[in-house]
């Protein structure tokens, strides 16, 4: 099965090759009707991140949604004869979780498959249920199989997008009446943005440290386009044995995915379109989240008591922000970065920090990913970037020295507190040791396997305290208690 199911994604892969024009647009293609993202272009990816609609190239809700309401379309007349009741159930479930088997059988597209079967099901019982029950039993099956979904970022975000719009879309919708039906098209796209944001913000803030400013006319733009996009690449596969169809077709989804990454790229250049920077902690998030629900109850419910509930728990929030924020004024802070092949070594202080690093660019793909997410987290303001070999250092009341290329230390021999080796030059290991005698030996992830291995057993054979960051993660040591 998994060699069939792999033998299809790649014929598809293939043909949107052969008829989508474009590099870029093939990749999001791929994306969009199969989850296949090894030809995603990552600056295309950054803009649909950055602009809120991230979730258009992740299968997801949304594109189960749409299959499943083609499904219900299509069968749409066996639904009148009771005798194809059970008929139409199972092409509509075969459907359904046919295309999660195509596109990959992804976390996140399991999660949508099941919740759009148990509410299959329910219809075809003819048994009034309830949207949160069915949910909750939805949840509590994915629970069952793998435990560990509860704590994952996408598990939480879905379930969070669909309760979100469940309770707040019908309020949001009736804040403003259209008598013309192509506006009032546009205002339920826009409600629906606005009633996934509430509940998905915490975790999105949390998670990401970003929040996209201008999310709604985003999803205006590049929802409807992508189900568009989505039909056709749907009829471009079943069209493909007829060249003459198939070629036209491609050509005019190659169009489609060019305007909607326009107007994807157009809306991230805009200056104020995306607030970053963000760090809060679990707490804090928590919090939000007490501050969305207080914002559910007043909208449905129409309860005063949610407007307490709602202060409460912002001043709550405002207060642990503020704490934050005295205590990054007051850490000291030494970082050593786990990036393969590249030395970055952080000396945080206060808000401030100095990055030790070989040639690595503050637009280099190490930094955002490594790098970028640290000084949100410990909230830095300032940074400066400094490219070193070797270096005789003292942060902190610690004399720390950092070793790139050979070195020559004399007769003189001193006790150090930290040793961090990193490059790829050879040093040896022994001649260092009898010299510093540091109390604890660093070695990065720039620095070759096989010279790894030396210092290991250099520092075991001379019973130095080591630490090496291929094997054990990043290193952090703070220098200086934080106040309590």
């Amino acid at each position: 099965m998994d060699v069939l199911v792999y033998q299809c994604r790649q014929y598809i892969v293939q043909l949107l090759k052969k008829y989508i024009i474009g590099a870029r647009e093939q990749g999001l293609a791929e994306a969009l009707l199969i989850g296949y993202k090894d030809d995603l272009d990552k600056d295309l990816v950054r803009s649909y991140s950055d602009t809120g609609v991230v979730h258009i190239i992740a299968i997801s809700g949304m594109h189960l949604a749409l299959i499943y309401g083609m499904l219900l379309w299509l069968t749409g007349k066996m639904g009148r004869y009771k005798k194809l009741q059970l008929l139409r159930l199972l092409l509509v479930l075969s459907g359904l979780w046919l295309f999660t088997l195509m596109a990959g059988a992804q976390a996140s597209v399991v999660r949508s498959a099941v919740m759009f079967t148990c509410i299959a099901l329910s219809g075809w019982l003819e048994r009034k249920t309830s949207i949160y029950n069915t949910l909750a039993l939805s949840a509590f099956l994915l629970l069952c199989f793998r435990p560990c979904w509860l704590w994952d970022a996408g598990f939480q975000l879905s379930y969070a997008a669909v309760i979100s719009i469940v309770l707040l879309y019908r309020p949001i919708y009736g804040w403003l009446f259209f008598t013309n039906k192509m506006v009032d098209a546009v205002w339920k796209t826009a409600a629906i943005s606005m009633a996934a944001q509430i509940f998905t913000t915490p975790f999105s803030l949390y998670y990401f440290h970003q929040f996209p400013l201008l999310f709604v006319f985003t999803n205006l733009a590049a929802v409807p386009l992508s189900s568009v996009v989505l039909f056709a690449l749907i009829l471009l596969c079943l069209l493909a044995f007829i060249p003459l169809l198939a070629s036209p077709l491609g050509s005019l989804v190659s169009f489609l995915i060019i305007c909607m990454n326009s107007c994807i790229e157009i809306i991230r250049e805009v200056p104020f379109s995306l607030l970053t920077g963000i760090s809060i902690s679990a707490v804090q998030a928590s919090l939000l989240l007490v501050m969305a629900a207080a914002t559910c109850s007043m909208a449905v419910n129409k309860k005063a008591s949610g407007k307490i509930v709602w202060l409460v728990a912002l001043g709550g929030f405002t207060g642990l922000h503020s704490m934050s924020l005295y205590h990054a004024s007051m850490q000291q802070q030494l970082v050593v970065y786990n990036i393969p092949g590249r030395k970055a070594i952080h000396f945080i202080n206060g808000r401030a920090a100095l990055l030790l690093t070989d040639t690595m660019e503050k637009n280099d793909q190490p930094y955002l990913f490594s790098i970028a997410p640290s000084n949100i987290v410990y909230h830095i303001r300032k940074e400066r970037i400094c490219r070193t070999g070797n270096a005789d250092l003292d942060f902190a009341g610690r004399k720390i020295v950092l070793i790139s290329h050979p070195i020559l230390l004399g007769r003189s021999k001193k006790n150090i507190d930290i040793l961090i080796v990193s490059g790829q030059k050879k040093v040896d290991p022994n001649y260092v040791l009898e010299h510093l005698h540091p109390d604890l030996v660093i070695v990065d992830a720039s620095v070759p396997d096989w010279r790894r291995k030396e210092w290991s057993e250099a520092c075991r054979e001379k019973n130095f305290r080591y630490y090496c960051t291929a094997d054990e993660g990043g290193f952090v040591m703070n220098l200086q208690p934080l106040p309590l």
